[in-house]
């Protein structure tokens, strides 16, 4: 079961590109998809708050049981770059949560705690 994404544009109109990016992204978190409750986000264009040249800015926060996650909100002239970088930064808050999760296929929890991999025969 996938949680769900809310994506919201603020100053500029909503792309279908930007939309599938966005999901690619929130669907490759490293964490087990059934801890995940939200997962919100914010695609910005503000061509007069920011630094000359860097008019769009993306967020990331995520919802998981005892944690309330916010990205950094990094300007950048190139829209899918500051997407990929606001996720980047989320990836690495989930990963200092429990640094044993590399990605979510590894992520197998039982009620709500990370569950140990079976111990290897060799």
């Amino acid at each position: 079961m996938h949680y769900p994404i809310h994506i919201r544009f603020s100053g500029l109109e909503s792309c279908p590109a930007l939309t599938e990016a966005a999901q690619t992204h929130a669907h490759g978190l490293p964490w087990a998809e059934s801890e995940i409750l939200n997962c919100w986000v914010g695609i910005h264009f503000h061509p007069n708050e920011l630094p000359a040249g860097l008019p769009y800015s993306a967020r990331v926060d995520v919802t998981i049981p005892g944690y309330e996650l916010i990205s950094q909100r990094v300007p950048h002239s190139d829209v899918h770059l500051a997407l990929g970088h606001a996720f980047e930064d989320m990836q690495h808050q989930l990963r200092r949560i429990d640094p044993k999760i590399n990605h979510a296929e590894f992520a197998v929890t039982i009620n709500g705690q990370l569950a140990k991999p079976p111990a290897s025969d060799k």
